[in-house]
């Protein structure tokens, strides 16, 4: 009976929702650098739904920003050892009737969340090429997303210092 009782504890306290760990209390403010460009912008367009619907069903992430109604996610696919996560940007719709506007931000390593503010957010991934003489190089990058009001037709994605 004692290790019914016990097992129904521990059982208990391993299924009590735990409160997420925040960025802000991982994260000092003053520890991350304000993102600055480091060249120019790169226009990015909606993706083609018909054409690239298929990758939904190997979602790996979702993170929804503070800052209006979108999220970045990231679906899996190809050799995860050269830039096997998709990243995307998606926008919620102004209306019940539209579907999500998604864009394409790149395929890498992997990514996170640095920081974010009122209509942009700022990505730090790693990134992967194979030089010339077949030896995989992989760099630490980090770009500034522009976070688009639905009704636009783009985004801007620079690198950033």
């Amino acid at each position: 009976m004692k290790r019914l009782i016990i097992c129904t504890v521990l059982a208990l306290a391993a299924c009590s929702p735990e409160k997420p760990a925040t960025k802000e209390a991982a994260t000092p403010a003053a520890a991350v650098a304000v993102a600055q460009p480091a060249g120019p912008a790169v226009l990015v367009k909606p993706r083609n739904e018909e054409a690239d619907h298929h990758r939904d069903t190997n979602v790996a992430r979702v993170l929804g920003l503070k800052t209006g109604d979108a999220k970045f996610f990231s679906v899996v696919g190809g050799d995860p050892a050269i830039n096997g996560e998709y990243l995307y940007l998606a926008i919620a719709p102004d209306t019940p009737m539209d579907d999500f506007k998604v864009y394409m931000i790149g395929d890498f390593n992997s990514w996170e969340l640095e920081s974010e503010s009122e209509g942009s957010a700022v990505v730090k991934v790693s990134r992967s090429t194979i030089d010339d003489k077949g030896e995989i190089k992989t760099a630490e990058e980090r770009y500034i997303v522009a976070v688009p009001a639905w009704s636009a037709s783009e985004t801007t994605v620079t690198p950033a210092k």
